[in-house]
């Protein structure tokens, strides 16, 4: 019986070690966070900055949507049927 409580006890470590991986990985990661709940103006400096890896996400996000054709639909039109 405490040969069983004791392997429920790691089980119960493991899953709150996993949680809590998660939990940073989430709190990482700009979509997850405050910020993105508020709107970016162009040419607008917010008071105080934001974490790198939130920053240099979004500017990968941008990259990627404004510079890969297939994900840019109004680059796509323009670079595939253009004569």
């Amino acid at each position: 019986m405490s040969n069983d409580i004791e392997i429920l006890k790691k089980k119960v470590s493991l899953l709150e070690n996993e949680l809590e991986a998660t939990r940073k990985r989430i709190e990482s990661s700009y979509y997850f966070s405050p910020d993105a709940t508020h709107e970016l103006v162009e040419g607008f400096m917010p008071e105080h900055g934001l974490p790198p890896q939130m920053v240099k996400s979004q500017i990968a996000d941008t990259h990627e949507l404004d510079f890969n054709n297939r994900l840019n639909t109004s680059s796509y039109v323009t670079v595939d049927f253009e004569p």
